[in-house]
Formats: structure tokens, sequence, C-alpha cells
């Protein structure tokens, strides 16, 4: 027994005493976390570029800057509509990273486009020599047949 005890004593330092060691150690979430963090970053990197870009493309079309009311408002209205419809789904279904992104691409170039195409209509419409209210009517009643 004396001498097991003798044993131990002689291999403890070697395996209890600390040495200059780094050990990482890695948690699925903690690299879910990690990957989400990424993604965050780069979508509003991505974000950050592509809305200005569409309202810049807006107004070098559009050649007015009151206009653009009507575009601003459209994207501000598809993105508080459609956060709260996938946030509501988010809530009972698991969705995919991919889902934001596409939503954003969608909820800024839909209203831009059509806002665009709409807009640029009046436009031709009024230096055709048409009035205001006769203008707005025969667009709108004409979007999306064309």
């Amino acid at each position: 027994n004396d001498y097991l005890k003798d044993v131990l004593g002689e291999l403890r330092p070697l395996f209890f005493t600390p040495i200059n060691m780094q050990v990482d150690v890695f948690s699925i979430q903690g690299g879910i976390d990690q990957i989400l963090d990424t993604v965050v970053v780069d979508l509003l990197l991505a974000d950050g570029i592509a809305i200005p870009l569409s309202l810049i493309f807006a107004m070098i079309v559009l050649r007015n800057i009151r206009l653009m009311i009507l575009p601003i408002l459209a994207i501000l209205a598809t993105t508080l509509i459609s956060m709260a419809i996938v946030a509501g789904i988010a809530e009972n279904v698991m969705t995919n990273v991919i889902v934001t992104p596409v939503m954003i691409s969608l909820v800024v170039g839909l209203p831009v486009g059509h806002c665009l195409f709409l807009l640029n209509r009046f436009r031709e419409a009024l230096l055709e020599g048409e009035d205001c209210k006769e203008a707005v009517q025969r667009r709108l009643s004409t979007a999306g047949t064309t």
C-alpha cells in the first residue's frame, strides 16, 4: 500500500501540474451564435449598399426628388408588413437564414421598381398634356395590364 502511494506521489506532478497550455472548447450553440453574428453583419453591409443604390437609381430615373416620397413610403410599408409576417412565421416554424436576405431584396426591389414604372408613366402623361387627375386615374386603371 505504501509502495502505491509512493508511485502515485511521483506521478501526480506529471499529470496534475499546470503547464502552459491553451484549451479551446467548441459548442454547437457557440458556433451557431458566431455564424448568426457574421450573417447579421453581412446583411447589414449588403442592405447598407443595396438600399441607397436603389434609391439613387430611382432618383436618376425619376429626375425629381419629390416623387421619391412614394418609393420610400412603399419600402417602409412593405418592410414593416413583411417583417411582421416573417416574425409571426418564425415564432412557430424554424426558418432558414436565407429568408431575411431574400425578403429584403424583394422588399427593396419590387416597390421601387413598381413605383418607378407608375411614376414614369405618370410623368410621361403629364408631358403629353394630360391634367394631373386624368393622368393618375388612367395610369392606375391600367396598372398591371401591360
